[in-house]
């Protein structure tokens, strides 16, 4: 996937948002109307928005144009809280398809088009006051809407497919008495998830900017001295410089997880033999060894497992207490080159750094994180079918 537009709704508190000052919080909007406002009540402790709709069934909108009509993914976000006897309601759009959630006297949660409406779940359904998040996707004439009613999870409370006729020009949210954080929009036929993911496709020799969702999900934490560069392994990547101080990026808000998987693809320095290239609290971090080993929460790889000046795929994982460290020599491969798994520390997982420190630096590109223990697996490069893109990933199934 190629994240097309991703907006984190970072603004003033009761400020309405604009198309000008959406730019703050990622791509601005082409169009906003319905007197939208910004919170301090997003997802993740921060900002969001909510959509207080107008008048009688008017909705707060906002929207991005110009994405064309090839296939496109959008997740965001929302929340409604307790019924008092008003309606409430907030849908995803992809032109005149939809994913929409209505309380009061609506009909629960539906997938519609202007020629089709198919219920999904009744209104009794939906929970109250808790964050939910919405995936919907278009693809030729196929919408499809899935509605997760637990945020974190990774199974759809609900699904379902309705044939849309329209070429679609927008894509975005509306709502009345909702709220809504972190949009995201991307070019594939396929769920974007939970899951963090970043592209690190930054503009070389610039550093990458804490809340910047440009490239994927933002990061929460960002140390100085580290930059991108133009010879990642699918386009630009993360240049991490080794040495005695700690530098990394992270995803460190908003998940505190049992069972997790990591994905990065990872090229070290000749000479980067020591000192960890990751770190999280639980296992504390991932790190070479020597002649290229790799270690984490008592799991060894050999030396060689992570040649010097080849790119790699590593995937870190745990599932019910097994971890799985796992380096893939081909990033393209589905078997790894070199694993080992044991049982490891079961904390749970509040975050996770792509850090280095260590003698040696070293490059990270097309970054994810997921909530299972389940290997999420290589990108697609333009060599192999199914290209749409370098950016965010494609998850192994």
């Amino acid at each position: 996937m190629v994240t097309l537009r991703a907006n984190e709704l970072s603004g003033t508190p009761d400020t309405e948002i604009t198309t000008a000052n959406s730019a703050a919080g990622g791509d601005a909007f082409t169009a906003v109307s319905g007197g939208p406002l910004y919170t301090a009540d997003g997802r993740e402790g921060g900002g969001g928005a909510y959509l207080p709709g107008f008048g009688i069934g008017g909705y707060s909108v906002l929207e991005w144009s110009g994405l064309g009509d090839g296939p496109v993914a959008v997740r965001a976000f929302v929340r409604l809280d307790d019924p008092d006897g008003f309606s409430q309601d907030v849908a995803i759009r992809i032109g005149a398809a939809q994913v929409r959630l209505t309380t009061g006297f609506g009909s629960g949660v539906v997938v519609e088009t202007d020629e089709d409406t198919t219920v999904l779940a009744p209104a009794t359904a939906i929970p109250f006051g808790t964050w939910m998040r919405i995936e919907a996707t278009a693809a030729g004439d196929r919408f499809t809407g899935r509605v997760f009613f637990d945020a974190s999870s990774d199974r759809p409370s609900c699904s379902g497919v309705i044939t849309r006729s329209d070429t679609f020009t927008t894509v975005g949210a509306a709502g009345r008495r909702a709220h809504l954080d972190q949009l995201l929009v991307a070019d594939a036929p396929w769920p974007v998830g939970l899951l963090r993911v970043q592209s690190c496709g930054g503009p070389p020799g610039t550093e990458p900017v804490a809340g910047n969702s440009s490239y994927g999900d933002a990061w929460g934490a960002v140390d100085a001295g580290i930059t991108y560069t133009a010879d990642g392994y699918a386009g630009p990547g993360l240049r991490l410089p080794g040495g005695a101080t700690a530098r990394g990026v992270a995803w460190n808000s908003g998940f505190a997880l049992g069972d997790f998987a990591v994905r990065g693809h990872l090229r070290r320095d000749e000479g980067a033999e020591d000192g960890h290239v990751a770190w999280a609290n639980t296992g504390g971090g991932v790190f070479l060894t020597s002649g290229g080993g790799l270690s984490w929460a008592g799991l060894e790889l050999p030396a060689g497992a992570v040649p010097a000046g080849e790119w790699v795929r590593v995937e870190v994982r745990r599932s019910a207490g097994v971890g799985h460290l796992e380096v893939f020599g081909d990033p393209q491969a589905t078997t790894p080159t070199a694993a080992a798994s044991g049982m490891v520390p079961t904390d749970l997982q509040p975050q996770w750094w792509w850090e280095r420190y260590g003698t040696g630096g070293i490059t990270w590109d097309e970054l994810a994180l997921a909530d299972t223990g389940d290997r999420i697996g290589p990108i697609t490069l333009p060599e192999h079918p199914g290209y749409t893109g370098f950016g965010l990933p494609m998850f192994a199934t």
